[in-house]
Formats: structure tokens, C-alpha cells, sequence
């Protein structure tokens, strides 16, 4: 069985403060994806993931758990969020799992995690309800200079 190894895709250095970076003709060759995001935020909007250009009725069943694990919510909109928006100027450390994202018989399945080093984490679970393939992924953030954005193909496993 083949070991699932990350191969670097691409990654934005920010040189100046930045609201988006996008990711466009993915390779379609690897089994999932994983967007990595470090550094830190000049506004309040660090941390909304958007696939293939998505519309309002792309995702579903998001479901989201912020700060200490008391708080919870839950909805559907056009963006997956990355992190909280009470971040701030905190160093962030974001990571999303874009599951078999080159498949065209099935929806999206994305795990996405932040945390500030501190006491606030943010993990949220979704599905994008789109059986395209990702083509594009765009990561919206007020992200500051210095903050990388990195884009990951995992490989696929061969059993």
C-alpha cells in the first residue's frame, strides 16, 4: 500500500495585506486536497473557504464548534469558514481537508480547523453539495503581510 504523501501545490507569500487568495487549474491527480493557512489577520475576516466560484446553495450540513466546545452553530452558505472571526491580529494557524476532490460521482466532504495559539479553536465539518469536480479553491481573510497560504494534493492511496 502506498504511503498518502502532501505535495506542495502552490503557495501565496502575502507582501501586503490581502482580502483573497485563489488556487485555479488544480491538478486533478491527487485524492484530496488540504489549504493551509499561517500567519495573522489586519481586519476581523480571517478564514472563509469557496470552491469552484460557489453559489448561495453549494453547501450544506456545516456545522461549526468555537472557543472552549460550549458554543456551537450550524446553517448553510456559499463559503466554508476556516476560522473565527474574533481572531483578530492573533497569530492563526488554519487548516482545511478537501476530501476526494477530484471525484464527479459524489459530494464534497471538508474538515476545517483554526486555532490562535491561545484559547480560541474553531473546528468546522461540511459538505460542498456539488458533485464537480474542484477545480479552483479561493480562501477569503483579511490576511496580513507575512501570512502564508499554502494549497496541498494528498495522494491517493492505492490498495
Amino acid at each position: 500500500m502506498a504511503t498518502p504523501t502532501y505535495v506542495p501545490l502552490g503557495t501565496f507569500s502575502v507582501s501586503t495585506n490581502t482580502v483573497s487568495v485563489t488556487f485555479s487549474s488544480i491538478d486533478q491527480s491527487y485524492g484530496d486536497l488540504c489549504v493551509a493557512v499561517t500567519g495573522k489577520s489586519f481586519g476581523s475576516n480571517l478564514g472563509f473557504l469557496q470552491l469552484n466560484s460557489g453559489t448561495s446553495n453549494d453547501y450544506v450540513s456545516a456545522q461549526a464548534l468555537a472557543g472552549t466546545g460550549i458554543e456551537t452553530t450550524s446553517g448553510n452558505s456559499s463559503v466554508i469558514r476556516l476560522g473565527n472571526q474574533t481572531f483578530g491580529t492573533d497569530i492563526n494557524n488554519l487548516v482545511a481537508h478537501i476530501m476526494d476532490y477530484s471525484e464527479t460521482d459524489r459530494y464534497k466532504n471538508v474538515l476545517s480547523s483554526g486555532s490562535n495559539g491561545a484559547e480560541l479553536n474553531f473546528f468546522t465539518c461540511a459538505i460542498w453539495k456539488d458533485t464537480s469536480a474542484v477545480t479552483s479553491v479561493k480562501v477569503d481573510g483579511d490576511f496580513a503581510s507575512g501570512t502564508n497560504v499554502s494549497l496541498y494534493g494528498i495522494a491517493k492511496v492505492v490498495v
